[in-house]
């Protein structure tokens, strides 16, 4: 899937799934999102993500909820 390329997944135990390049977590944009905070609000709270990376989320969050291993 091409939005699970913006995502740097490693197995190794411990380790989060984040945006490639950077150190933010999925679970931290699942978590604002969650929280009420906009992509717009994040996107300015954090300029070095892109848009893109809202979907590499969605698809990851989308993978883990079909059951699905993501690797």
């Amino acid at each position: 899937m091409v939005a699970l390329r913006s995502l740097s997944v490693r197995s190794a135990p411990g380790y989060k799934p984040c945006i490639r390049g950077h150190r933010i977590t999925v679970q931290e944009i699942l978590e604002w999102l969650s929280n009420g905070a906009s992509e717009q609000q994040i996107l300015a709270d954090y300029p070095q993500l892109e848009p893109d990376d809202f979907l590499a989320v969605y698809a990851y969050a989308a993978e883990l909820a079909a059951g699905r291993t993501v690797c």
